[in-house]
Parts: structure tokens; sequence; C-alpha cells
């Protein structure tokens, strides 16, 4: 019998101590909470308070002018630096500036914006319907006007389909896309580029190009044309001042006759 409660009173007591390590372990619970939602309720102060956008920088402007880019970023100084998405202000200033190409959004603390873009190279146009479009390396449509470029590679070829600002070209002859970067990698690679006035691409298997005005280059069909071009390169290295007309179109033989 005595045993009996000797064991009913260690289980009590037991049951006590249990109770006691629960209390102990909420009680803990609670206060832990209680510092970290004053600690975050802190940092929001400080963020909401302090961290206010004070300087815009930016970096890498050419061709768009500023004072439209700034107007168009959706910031201004004062609103907080954490008060909107880095990717908002890349999308709105795609949308704003077709030369635009990439964005990046960097946060200084404590109040510094910067974004740096990289804008859009201008490499060729075509022209259609009385209208020219200039075109980027990746054939991404930069700009309209009415006024005949200058500086610019003219490139002949058939009809587009899409020929919208801040929209890539889409070419009736869905090959033609591909024809023209090919080449304008091939002449780029070569170091040509920037010396080729303008490119026939109306047949896409019978092209031509001006090279300055010297030489009025038959390549004939996009294959192989890094070696085509490079073959060039030494043609023209060992012509020195002639003028005339160059045939690389075969690998094996180029040809060429002076204008008459």
């Amino acid at each position: 019998m005595v045993q009996e409660r000797f064991r009913k009173k260690n289980i009590a007591m037991d049951e006590l101590r249990g109770q006691q390590r629960k209390k102990r372990f909420r009680r803990r619970l609670f206060y832990l909470s209680l510092i970290l939602l004053i600690c975050a309720a802190f940092f929001a102060v400080c963020v909401l308070v302090f961290f206010n956008v004070g300087e815009i920088e930016l970096i890498g402007l050419e061709r768009c002018d500023e004072t439209a880019v700034r107007a168009a970023l959706g910031v201004s100084p004062g609103d907080n630096l954490f008060s909107f998405r880095a990717g908002d202000v890349e999308s709105a200033l795609k949308k704003a500036f077709p030369y635009i190409g990439s964005v990046e959004v960097t946060r200084g603390f404590p109040t510094t914006l910067t974004v740096t873009v990289q804008e859009e190279i201008p490499v060729t146009y075509v022209e259609q319907y009385g209208e020219y479009f200039i075109l980027s390396r990746e054939l991404k449509v930069l700009e309209r006007r009415a006024d005949k470029p200058e500086g610019l590679l003219l490139l002949s070829t058939t009809p587009t389909d899409v020929c919208i600002v801040g929209q890539t070209a889409v070419f009736a002859d869905k090959r033609v896309s591909t024809t023209v970067t090919e080449l304008l990698d091939a002449l780029d690679g070569s170091g040509l580029l920037e010396s080729v006035v303008s490119i026939d691409m109306t047949n896409r298997f019978e092209i031509y190009f001006w090279y300055q005005d010297r030489f009025h280059v038959y390549l004939g069909a996009v294959d192989d044309a890094e070696i085509k071009t490079a073959f060039l390169v030494k043609i023209i290295e060992k012509l020195g001042d002639e003028r005339g007309n160059i045939d690389v179109s075969d690998t094996r033989e180029a040809s060429f006759s002076k204008f008459e």
C-alpha cells in the first residue's frame, strides 16, 4: 500500500515537472517570437524611413535621351528603395525605348539607385513602301523614319511580313532571317562589315554586296560564308587601289574584272 502511494506520488511529481517544462518552453517561445517581431518591425521602419532613393545614376546612354529615360523609369527621388521591382523597371525601359537592349538595376545603400543600360547598335536598314526601318545585328527594328539613314548598310531582300519598331523583323521568306544573320556574322568576323555599303539579297542564292565604292562582290549562296569572306580579304589586299568586280562564289577559285 505504501509503495502504491509512493508510485502515485512520483507520477504526480513527474507530471508537474513536465508541465513546468512546457510552461518554460512556451514562455521562451513567446519571448523569442516577440523579439523577432520587434526586430522585423524595427527593420521595416528603417527601410521605410531611411532607405529612400536620393540619387538615380544612369549609365550607358548614348542614343536615348536621359530626361526621357528618367521619366520612364517609374521611380523618382524620395521613393523607397524597395518599393519597386527591378524587372518592372527593365520592362518599362525596353518598351519605351527600342534602342535599349538590356537593363541592370542596382540598389546602392543607403540611397543610390544605379540603372545600367546596354543599347542596341544599328547596323543595317531596309526600305519598305517608301519608309526606312533601321535594324540591329539581331534584326530587331530600332527605328522607323521617312528619310534615308546615313552611314548604315542598305539591305535589299524580300519584303517583310512584320516590321514593327521594338520587335524582330519577320521576312516573307522565313529563311531570309537566318541567311542575313549568317552573312553579317561572316562579314563582321572577317573585318569587312563596317565597309560594306549595301547587300542585295533579293535572291538569297545570288547574293551581291558593295564593299566601299571599290568592289562589287558576288558571293553566291551564303554557304561557306566565313571561308568566302576570308578569301575576299586576301584578294582585296592583293588588288591594292584597283576597282572592279570580284567573284568569290567558288571557294576554290576567285575572279576579278576591272570596271569598264
